[in-house]
């Protein structure tokens, strides 16, 4: 009788670890109507994610400004902020409710601001931090492509 128990609490145990991977590999989504996937998230997850989004658009405004101005180390504070560290703020159920395409890309995006600041704060070369500023857009465009918000 024991083992049985302990045989049915493993199957048990290993159906949930194998259903959590796979609502962390899936998220919570839905078809759309314009082709994207809609990430299904409630009022105020969406209202984090499109405060991040508004940031991250003020901070490309940000480091623009100055790198224009030739402040190499203002453009590398400005980056900074939303490097990989700024990943922690997330609230964690989003980190179940996004699919994976989604949490790849906003893990290119905070690595990809820390490597635009690690350049502009050494210094970099302003050719360098607009090419590097030029691949988080794409990566802006690639979400807003594939993915939108419900």
């Amino acid at each position: 009788m024991g083992r049985m128990l302990l045989g049915i609490s493993l199957l048990l145990n290993i159906a949930l670890l194998g259903g959590g991977a796979y609502m962390f590999m899936k998220g919570s989504v839905a078809p759309s109507e314009d082709g994207r996937t809609a990430i299904v998230l409630d009022k105020g997850e969406k209202a984090f994610v499109l405060t991040e989004m508004r940031a991250l658009l003020e901070t490309v405004h940000a480091v623009l400004l100055a790198v224009e101005d030739g402040d190499m180390k203002e453009a590398g504070i400005a980056a900074r902020k939303f490097g990989m560290a700024d990943m922690q703020a997330a609230p964690k159920s989003l980190m179940l409710k996004m699919p994976m395409g989604f949490k790849s890309l906003g893990h290119a995006m905070h690595t990809g601001w820390d490597t635009i600041a690690n350049e502009a704060e050494s210094m970099g070369d302003k050719k360098k931090v607009t090419v590097l500023l030029t691949e988080q857009l794409g990566r802006c465009t690639a979400c807003h492509s594939a993915f939108k918000l419900k």
